[in-house]
């Protein structure tokens, strides 16, 4: 049911005399979101061309992970340069381009915001429902898209690609296809990573778990607010998967499971449901079996994907140059995967 490729670059395409460079746009926009009862903020790539042109495009919304959200994209990683240069020498087909911001701060003093997991959260907000429900169709309405799910989908990146996996097996109706990169996708890999938690606590067990502790503290808590929130629980107002001795809570463990990535990919198989699926993964990365994992539950299920397995870590090759395989795989013109 998969297709694997070991490759060190990105993609193949195909030879061009000289570069060409589009000069597509980026322009950071406000809507209204009744879920959150505020305006919400993303940036909107458009193709060059697109205010004459007349033409309906495909969209892609994007999300990022851990303290990536909208600007991160298309401005620090330099994505709108790549996507210039596909578009501009005809390797791939124009198309629009959604940032969205998926961060949240639950508590005060985090170094940096937290993913929402684009995940409905007492604790966080409704985040999916203000996706869904407030920004989807404010994109289709105020931009020339071609408006369907066939020509609507949805990456992320790192903790971004749990987020966009579980929201598109949950909503395979609005999205026709879901990429990932370096995903943080089969959270049931998160039992492993206990060790690396209680190290954040060397004076443990008992462990008083708090979010700024250290990183896969604050990887603990950010999962755990999307996905077990408790608003009695003080001071955190979540339930953690591990108790004061450092063992899995069996309990919450179930309520975590329950909202993940695997549940709905087998609601929507069981639905019959389908959706085209791109993973990326480097072959030297902490999130590869997030990944792998996750290939071997849709083997199971007997979903079709693809997975490209790259040589890399979390951050090399650049995510943007990474990126290209996605859209080579959804938009592809003269451009051919390796």
């Amino acid at each position: 049911m998969k297709r694997l490729t070991m490759c060190v670059t990105t993609a193949l395409f195909l030879a061009v005399t000289a570069p060409v460079w589009a000069g597509g746009t980026v322009e950071e926009v406000t809507y209204y979101s009744n879920a959150m009862g505020k305006d919400m903020v993303a940036l909107v790539y458009l193709p060059e061309g697109y205010d004459t042109s007349g033409v309906e495009y495909p969209v892609v919304f994007l999300t990022g992970g851990f303290g990536t959200g909208y600007g991160n994209w298309l401005s620090t990683l330099g994505l709108t340069d790549e996507i210039d240069s596909m578009i501009g020498n005809g390797l791939v087909r124009p198309f629009i381009l959604v940032e969205v911001d998926q961060l949240t701060m639950p508590w005060p003093d985090l170094p940096v915001p937290m993913p929402s997991f684009l995940v409905d959260s007492e604790l966080n907000g409704p985040y999916e429902t203000a996706l869904i429900d407030d920004l989807v169709p404010w994109v289709d309405a105020t931009y020339r898209t071609l408006g369907s799910r066939d020509h609507r989908y949805i990456f992320g990146r790192s903790a971004g690609g749990f987020s966009t996996m579980r929201i598109a097996m949950r909503h395979w109706d609005v999205f026709g296809g879901i990429g990932t990169q370096v995903g943080a996708i089969a959270t049931e890999v998160i039992s492993g990573a206990v060790p690396l938690i209680l190290g954040d606590y060397p004076d443990g067990p008992p462990y008083e778990f708090t979010p700024t502790a250290g990183i896969w503290s604050m990887y603990l808590f950010s999962w755990c607010a999307a996905l077990t929130p408790n608003m009695t629980n003080q001071p955190w107002y979540v339930d953690l998967i591990i108790d004061e001795e450092g063992n899995l809570d069996p309990d919450v463990w179930q309520r975590f499971s329950s909202n993940n990535a695997t549940r709905w990919a087998v609601e929507m198989a069981t639905a019959g449901g389908n959706i085209d699926i791109f993973m990326g993964a480097g072959d030297q990365v902490f999130y590869l079996p997030f990944t792998t994992v996750f290939a071997d539950i849709l083997d199971g299920l007997e979903l079709p994907y693809t997975l490209q397995i790259f040589h890399g870590d979390h951050d090399n090759p650049p995510p943007s140059i990474r990126f290209k395989s996605h859209i080579t795989y959804f938009f592809p013109l003269n451009a051919t995967l390796e």
